[in-house]
Formats: C-alpha cells, structure tokens, sequence
C-alpha cells in the first residue's frame, strides 16, 4: 500500500553462502504455489539460537511514512526442508525487540512444500517506525554442509495496512454571540476513519461531547471560554487550535444584534451617546426601551399623565436589563430635578415586558415635568 517501503527478504545467521531466488525445488502441493524461484538457505542444526551466528533466518523490514503507522494482521509462508534442514520455524518482530516468538510450527517431512498461515496478534508500529520480522528455522539434525541449502521459503505474504494519523483541517472558529444564541463548532480532520473526537472547554473534557461538532444552546456568560478537540484514530492523535466563544449579556448582546463587527468598534455609531435617528435618542436609551436604534422612535416612548389626584408618568422596558439602573426624576422649573421625588411602581410584567408608574400628587406642584434617566453602573 501506499505510505509504506521495503518488503524486501534477506537473509539472516546463513551458514555460509547460498543464491537466491533460484529454481531449484520450486514451490508445488498447495494452493497458491508461485512454483519459481524461492529463497534457499544454509541452516545450523539444533535448537533455537536466535543470536548472531545461530539458527538461520529470513527477514524482511516494512517502513511507514512519517505520521502514519503499520498494521500487520495476518502472515503466510510456504516451507521446504532437506534431512538436515530445520524442522521447526518460529516467527518473531522487532516490535518487541524479538522477545516472545509470534508463532512457532514444525515442518514435518523432507523435500515436502506445506504452507503455514499461522494465527498472530495484530502488530502495531509507533508512527513512522519500521517493522522487521524474521522467520527462524531450527531443530535440524544431522551434518549440515557450509554453503549448501537445506531450507527454503516461498509466497511469504503479510496483510497490512498503513493508517494515517489524524491532521486537523479545519479547526473549530472563535464565535462571538449573544446570551441565548444557540453556538456550535465544528472540526474536520484528515487520516484513516474512524475517528474519535473529545472536546474540552479550558482544556477539561466535556462529558458526551464526542462527535465532530458540538452545539451549546442557549449559551449563558458562564459558557464563554475556549474550545477545542481532540481527533483521535488507531494511528495517534491530534488536538485542535482553540476557540473563543465570547458571550455578550446586557448593552454589548443588543449591540450585537442591530451593529456589525465594524460597526461595533465604531464608537460614534454604536456606543451608549450616539444617536441615530432624528428623535434625539441616544442608542442607550433605546436599548433600555426595547427599541430599534437605526428607526426613530414612533411608539414605545414614555408617557405623561395625570389623574385627579396624581401626576404620573408611565413607561415601559423589557424585562432583561438587570445592567441598567432606571430612575424617573420629577422637577417644577426644568432646573431642580432632585428635591420632588415621586413613587414608582410595577404596573404589570408579561412576555418579557414590564410596564412601570411614577406618581405625583398634584397638591405638590401645580406644574410637573417628569423624565427618565438611564446609567449603567
């Protein structure tokens, strides 16, 4: 497969010299026999000596590319041997530093082909890092001649597979939204599927978010923080840039709503004193009266009265603006607007929308201005 070099065999501990491949004894009496040249070797008698100058071996390294990781699930050999040949085989990987044999079998006969397809754990390479395995034969009998074969092997055959480590593409994006919006962020990833995903918020995983995109409704402030994921497959993992999620509560969330991002760093077009529409409103009074700053204002103004024996004076304001402090002051000469203090009190409060009344009585003053001051503490 592609991402991945070598596969070549060699040979390993050969007690002497011997060609190969060559055509002689070629692969025959099982299924799948290439019957052309295989690979002959001079093996030592005796047991299993996996030192340097030991038991003969074939051998072969498979290398992945940089980022991705070898997957070896399945091996097969054809063997042959001569009386003095070996009459048992173990294989063993680099993967653990040759330490326990993958699996072991016996060649029973002489001048016979058998085909071994023995069962092994899957081996897995760290990333980029090269696979060798060696096929030893041993337990020979007998005087084996220097530089004459007495073992041979054909149709070896691995089943691999390269998997990629995940890269991410396209990390999750910084968001700026309002309390209540609805957010979600999204990642893709390249490598072999499948993935896993894992986010975090301030680097904490987030139980159950586990998918390539994660929704967060109804943000509150308590939301914002930064964001990422980490995209995990067999071959390794990868973690994403982070992401900002900035929820804006109180005045910023209602600029966000009527002003764009240029707009917003505009103070002279979205601050609290610009105003917008020839009714003289200033934007942070249209925003502590529920209105539209960019359309002037035709209803939803507050409203003076008088009863027979109050002046009043009633406005109304969403119910949303604990930023806000709102104080109806009173004056009889447009002067002196703190020595007349008049009640307030809630009318009613429905869908989001308070009605309030300040009063007068009308025994206090002949004439009564009312107005409405708005702060933001």
């Amino acid at each position: 497969p592609t991402g991945l070099s070598g596969g070549t065999v060699t040979q390993g501990n050969n007690n002497g010299t011997t060609s190969f491949p060559d055509g002689i004894a070629p692969s025959a009496n099982y299924t799948g026999a290439s019957g052309t040249g295989n690979i002959g070797f001079a093996a030592r008698t005796g047991a299993l000596n996996t030192a340097n100058g030991g038991s003969a071996y074939a051998t072969l390294t498979l290398t992945p590319e940089a980022g991705k990781r070898l997957v070896v699930t399945a091996v097969s050999f054809a063997a042959r041997r001569s009386n003095t040949g070996p009459q048992a085989w173990a294989l063993y990987s680099s993967a653990d530093d040759y330490a326990t044999a993958l699996a072991t079998g016996s060649i029973p006969n002489a001048s016979t082909w058998y085909l071994f397809t023995p069962s092994i754990s899957t081996i897995n390479s760290a990333l980029g890092t090269p696979v060798t395995f060696r096929i030893y034969g041993y337990n020979g009998t007998g005087s084996a001649s220097i530089n004459t074969a007495n073992w041979r092997i054909d149709d070896l055959s691995l089943t691999v597979a390269v998997q990629t480590a995940p890269t991410i593409s396209v990390p999750p994006a910084a968001q700026t939204v309002a309390a209540g919006a609805d957010v979600t962020f999204n990642v893709t990833a390249t490598g072999t599927e499948p993935f896993t995903y894992q986010w975090r918020k301030d680097g904490e995983a987030i139980d159950g978010a586990t998918t390539s995109s994660l929704t967060i409704a109804g943000v509150e402030p308590a939301d914002a923080a930064a964001y990422d994921v980490i995209v995990s497959n067999a071959a390794g993992s990868a973690v994403s840039s982070s992401a900002t999620l900035t929820v804006l509560s109180g005045f910023s969330a209602w600029q966000a709503e009527y002003f764009n991002e240029t707009e917003r760093a505009d103070p002279q077009v979205s601050g609290p004193e610009a105003v917008l529409t020839p009714d003289g409103l200033s934007n942070l009074l249209k925003y502590a009266l529920g209105l539209n700053p960019r359309v002037p204002a035709a209803s939803g103004l507050p409203e003076a009265g008088a009863t027979t024996t109050h002046w009043t004076y009633t406005f109304t304001r969403p119910v949303d603006r604990a930023d806000l402090v709102y104080q109806v002051q009173a004056s009889s000469n447009l002067t002196n607007w703190t020595s007349l203090v008049p009640t307030v009190d809630l009318v009613s409060s429905q869908d989001g929308w308070q009605t309030w009344r300040a009063q007068y009585p009308r025994s206090g003053a002949s004439t009564l201005f009312f107005r409405l001051r708005v702060t933001r503490p």
